[in-house]
C-alpha cells in the first residue's frame, strides 16, 4: 500500500483518482470539451510515474503537483497546463491566507500581540482573549462572505473603512439613547424576569446600572441616557415623600394627611407647613440621593458586560433641570465625579458625564443653573468630566419646523378624527404624553418639544438629527388611536434624542483618497484638487451604497436577536406589522473622515490652518453635506455627517498607508492621522485658535463631532479661565466640547495630578496616567492605547501654554 505526505505531515493512502480528477479538470476549463485520448494517454502516463517513484521513496503532496505540471509543460497541452498552475497558485494563496488567519487567532488567543484596539478592552483576560478571537473570526467571515466585493476592496484598500467589522454578520446596531422616563415608570421585561417600576431614587439608580448593562448587550457602541436630571425629578419626590412621612410620623407623631402627587414639588407649602418633618425628609433625601449616585458611579464601573473585561460605554446628560429636584440630582452628579470611585477616589472612567449648556439656563450668572455649571467647571479641571453639549447649537435648531409639521398633520384630520382621538385620550391620558400633545376646547394642541428632544450626544461625539420619518409614523400612530388601535412607542417629535441613535457608521480614509488622485492626476495631466474632488464625490456614494447594505442586513434580523430593546421599547417607533425597520428608520447612517489635515497637505501643501487650507476643506465638508442631505431625501433615511472618533483606525489605516506610499513629510511622518476636522495636535495654537478653526467647520457635521482642547495641570487654579474658555467654544457655535487637562494618579497613596513615572508624594512607581481617547476616557494610556493613539498623546500640544496669566 503505497502513501504520501500531506501539507500537515500526515502520511495518507496514495489515491491517484485525485490526479486524474484534477488534470481533467483542469482540460475542461482550459478547452471546453471533455479530455481526447491522447490526453488520456497523458494523465496515465502521469500516474504510472508516480507510482514508480513511490515503490522508491515517499513523496508530498507539493511533489506529486510539481511532476504534474512538469508533464503538462512538457506536452502539447500548455493552455492546459497553465490552467492547473494558475487553479494552483490560487489554492495556495487560499492556503496561505487560512495559515496567516490561524496565526493571528493564535496570538489573539495566547495575547502575544496585544493590539489594543479597543481602550475600554483588556486583550490579556480570558474574556479578552476569547472575544478577541471570536472578533477575528467574525470580521474574516463578513470580509469572506457577507459584504460586496466593492466594501471588501474599499476597506482592505484604506478607502472605506467599515467600523465594528466584527459585528457585522451579527446585524447589530452601533449605539442608542434609552427611554429611561419610560422604563423607570412602566418597568422592564429581562431574559428570566421582568422588574417592577421604580418607587424611589435608590430603586432608580440601581435600575439606570442594570438597563445601561441590558442595553450594551443588544448592541456594539454606547448606551446614553438624554436628560437624567429631569428623569429623576419623579423619583426625588416619591422618596422625599416617604421621608415626609416617616418624619411626621416618628418626629412630630402624626399622620400624613395627604397622597403623594408627583406633579407635587418637594418646595410646596403643604411639606414645609411641619418644619421639622420637612427638615428630616429633606436631609434623608440628600442622604439617600449620594448614596444611590455613588452607587450608580461604582456599578457602572465595575459591573463589565461584555467580552473582555469591557464596561458598557456609558453616558448621562444633565444641567438643563430648573426644578429643585433637578438641580439637586445634577449637583449630586458633579459631586460626584468631583469625588471619583474607590479606595483612592479615583477618577471615573464611566459615566461620561455631559453638561447641556444652554443660554437663560446656565450660562452666565443670575442665570437658574449657572452655580451648576461652576460646579461641572470645577468637575472638569480636576476630572475631565463633564464634557460640554451646546443646546443652541445652529445646526440642532429645528424644534419650530419640527412642531409646525405636527400641527400641519391636526390640520389635516377631519372633525371627527379629532373627535375621535380626543376621546380616546379622555379615556387614556396617557396618550397625550405619548405624542407630546394637550387638549383645549376640543382641539388637539401640539406643545413645544420636552427635555428628551434637547441637544445630547453619545459621549464619544455621536448626535442624534432630525429624523426624516417622524412625522409621517407620528401620523400613523395617530390614526391607529382615532380607530381604536394602539399605537405603539411613538416618536413624539423630529428632535426626540430618546429611543433613537446610529444604525452603523463607516468612514473614508481621505488621505488615500488623496494620494490615489495624485497618481491619476499626474497620469493624466488633470488638475490634482478637481481630480480628488471627483474621486471624493463617488466614494461618498460608494459608503452610502455599503451603509445601506448593512442597513438591510440588521433590519431583517429577527425580535429575538434582541429581545430586551424591542421587548421593551428601548428603541422607539417599533410596530410590529411593518417589522424592526419601522423603528431602525428613525436611526442614523453616518459617513465619517479621517486625516482631513494630512489630505490638505497632500493636495495644497499646507492645512486648514491656514486660509488655503480653509478654503479647501469647507468645500470638501459642503460636498459631504450636500450628498448625505441627498441621500436622506431619496431614500428617506438619516443619513449624516460623522467626524470619526478613531480610537483605533488612525493608527491602522497610518500602517496600511506606510506600507503603500511609505513616509511623507507632513502626512505619513507619524504612526497616527489626525482626528476628522481637527488641527493637528502638534500645531502650537491657543484655545482659543483652536476653537476658532475647528468652529468654522462643525457646523457641516449633522452626525456627531467634538472639539477638545489642552490644558495643563494649573487647569486647577484656572477656574475662572476655563469657565470663559467653554463660554467661547460655545458662542462659536462650537456643538460639543471637552477640555483634556492630565489626571494622573497614584496607585499606592492616591494622590493625583501631572506626574511622570513617580509620584511626588510617596516616591511609589504605580502610576495611571489618565487621557481621553474619544469623548470618552480611558484607563493608563501607556497600556490601554495603541502604539498609534499613545504618539499621538506624547505629541498633543498644551494651548494653554499660549494663554497670558496663566497660573501654573
Amino acid at each position: 500500500m503505497q502513501e504520501i505526505i500531506k501539507r500537515d505531515g500526515r502520511a495518507v493512502i496514495y489515491d491517484e483518482d485525485k490526479i486524474i480528477k484534477a488534470m481533467e479538470k483542469a482540460f475542461k476549463a482550459s478547452e471546453q470539451k471533455e479530455p481526447d485520448e491522447n490526453f488520456s494517454v497523458l494523465i496515465k502516463s502521469v500516474c504510472d510515474h508516480v507510482k514508480r517513484i513511490l515503490e522508491i521513496k515517499d513523496l508530498s503532496v507539493e511533489e506529486i503537483q510539481n511532476i504534474v505540471e512538469q508533464k503538462l509543460m512538457g506536452s502539447k497541452y500548455k493552455d492546459v497546463a497553465r490552467v492547473y498552475i494558475t487553479y494552483r497558485n490560487e489554492r495556495t494563496k487560499e492556503r496561505n491566507k487560512r495559515s496567516d488567519f490561524m496565526k493571528v487567532l493564535k496570538e489573539k488567543l495566547m495575547a502575544s500581540n496585544v493590539q489594543n484596539q479597543n481602550a475600554n478592552v483588556d486583550e490579556f483576560s480570558f474574556g479578552g482573549r476569547r472575544g478577541e478571537a471570536a472578533s477575528e473570526l467574525t470580521r474574516q467571515i463578513a470580509l469572506d462572505n457577507f459584504i460586496s466585493p466593492m466594501s471588501r476592496s474599499n476597506h482592505i484598500n484604506n478607502r472605506v473603512y467599515i467600523h465594528d467589522l466584527d459585528s457585522y454578520i451579527l446585524g447589530n446596531h452601533n449605539c442608542l439613547s434609552v427611554p429611561f422616563d419610560d422604563l423607570l415608570a412602566k418597568g422592564f421585561n429581562t431574559r428570566q424576569t421582568d422588574v417592577r417600576p421604580a418607587k424611589s431614587i435608590n430603586t432608580a439608580f440601581q435600575l439606570i446600572a442594570v438597563v445601561f448593562q441590558l442595553q450594551s448587550l443588544q448592541q456594539f457602541g454606547g448606551v446614553s441616557a438624554t436628560h437624567l436630571d429631569w428623569t429623576m425629578v419623579p423619583y426625588v419626590r416619591r422618596s422625599f415623600y416617604k421621608h415626609y412621612k416617616e418624619g411626621l410620623q416618628y418626629i412630630e407623631e402624626k399622620e400624613i394627611d395627604f397622597q403623594f402627587d408627583s406633579n407635587e414639588s418637594i418646595d410646596s407649602a403643604r411639606y414645609q407647613k411641619n418644619a421639622k418633618s420637612f427638615t428630616y425628609a429633606m436631609n434623608m433625601t440628600v442622604k439617600e440621593l449620594n448614596q444611590a449616585v455613588e452607587g450608580m458611579y461604582h456599578n457602572l464601573n465595575t459591573l463589565q458586560s461584555r467580552a473582555g473585561d469591557q464596561l458598557p460605554f456609558s453616558s448621562i446628560n444633565y444641567g438643563l433641570c430648573t426644578l429643585k429636584e433637578g438641580r439637586m440630582v445634577t449637583e449630586t452628579f458633579l459631586n460626584a465625579s468631583i469625588l471619583g470611585v474607590g479606595r483612592f477616589h479615583k477618577t471615573s472612567i464611566f459615566p461620561c458625564g455631559i453638561f447641556q449648556f444652554k443660554k437663560g439656563i446656565n450660562d452666565v450668572p443670575g442665570t437658574p443653573n449657572y452655580d451648576l455649571f461652576q460646579l461641572a467647571v470645577k468637575s472638569t479641571v480636576r476630572r475631565l468630566y463633564p464634557n460640554y453639549a451646546n443646546c443652541d447649537w445652529s445646526v440642532d435648531m429645528r424644534h419650530d419646523e419640527a412642531r409646525h409639521e405636527k400641527e400641519e398633520i391636526v390640520h389635516s384630520l377631519t372633525e371627527d378624527q379629532i373627535q375621535s382621538f380626543i376621546n380616546v385620550c379622555k379615556k387614556n391620558p396617557e396618550y397625550l404624553p405619548l405624542f407630546n400633545v394637550s387638549i383645549d376646547d376640543n382641539k388637539i394642541i401640539v406643545n413645544e418639544d420636552g427635555p428628551d428632544c434637547a441637544m445630547t450626544t453619545m459621549g464619544c461625539r455621536t448626535y442624534n438629527g432630525y429624523d426624516c420619518n417622524a412625522a409621517s409614523a407620528w401620523k400613523d400612530a395617530i390614526l391607529k388611536v382615532v380607530d381604536g388601535l394602539d399605537p405603539g412607542n411613538v416618536i413624539n417629535s423630529a428632535m426626540e434624542k430618546d429611543g433613537r441613535g446610529n444604525i452603523a457608521p463607516n468612514t473614508i480614509v481621505l488621505p488615500t483618497l488623496a494620494m490615489e488622485a495624485k497618481d491619476e492626476s499626474e497620469k493624466k495631466g488633470t488638475d490634482l484638487v478637481e481630480t480628488f474632488m471627483a474621486l471624493l464625490d463617488k466614494t461618498i456614494f460608494e459608503a452610502k451604497e455599503e451603509l445601506l447594505e448593512r442597513y438591510n442586513w440588521i433590519c431583517s434580523q429577527s425580535i429575538e436577536s434582541a429581545k430586551f430593546m424591542w421587548e421593551n421599547g428601548t428603541m422607539k417607533g417599533y410596530v410590529k406589522e411593518e417589522g424592526i425597520r419601522s423603528a431602525l428608520k428613525h436611526g442614523t447612517l453616518v459617513i465619517g473622515q479621517l486625516g482631513l489635515a494630512e489630505t490638505l497637505q497632500i493636495l495644497l501643501g499646507t492645512d486648514q490652518t491656514t486660509e488655503e487650507g480653509m478654503k479647501l476643506a469647507k468645500r470638501i465638508e459642503q460636498m459631504y453635506k450636500d450628498r448625505c442631505a441627498e441621500y436622506k431625501k431619496d431614500y428617506h433615511l438619516n443619513f449624516g455627517v460623522y467626524y470619526t472618533p478613531a480610537e483605533n483606525l488612525c493608527y491602522t489605516s497610518m500602517r496600511k498607508f506606510q506600507e503603500r506610499y511609505g513616509k511623507i513629510p507632513n502626512v505619513s511622518d507619524r504612526e497616527y492621522f489626525t482626528n476628522s476636522i481637527h488641527v493637528p495636535v502638534w500645531k502650537k495654537v491657543s484655545p482659543f485658535q483652536k476653537i476658532d478653526i475647528e468652529s468654522e467647520l462643525t457646523g457641516y457635521s449633522s452626525a456627531g463631532c467634538i472639539t477638545y482642547v489642552e490644558l495643563d495641570d494649573g487647569a486647577r487654579n484656572n477656574e475662572k479661565a476655563v469657565e470663559q474658555i467653554i463660554q467661547y467654544a460655545m458662542a462659536k457655535d462650537i456643538p460639543y466640547f471637552a477640555i483634556n487637562v492630565p489626571a494622573d494618579s497614584c496607585d499606592d497613596c492616591g494622590y493625583t495630578g501631572e506626574m511622570n513615572e513617580e509620584c511626588p508624594q510617596c516616591h511609589g512607581k504605580n502610576v495611571r496616567h489618565l487621557r481621553r481617547v474619544t469623548g470618552y476616557l480611558t484607563g493608563d494610556y501607556k497600556t490601554a492605547f495603541n502604539k498609534g493613539k499613545q504618539a499621538e498623546v506624547k505629541d498633543r500640544f498644551q494651548h494653554s501654554e499660549k494663554l497670558e496669566n496663566w497660573r501654573k
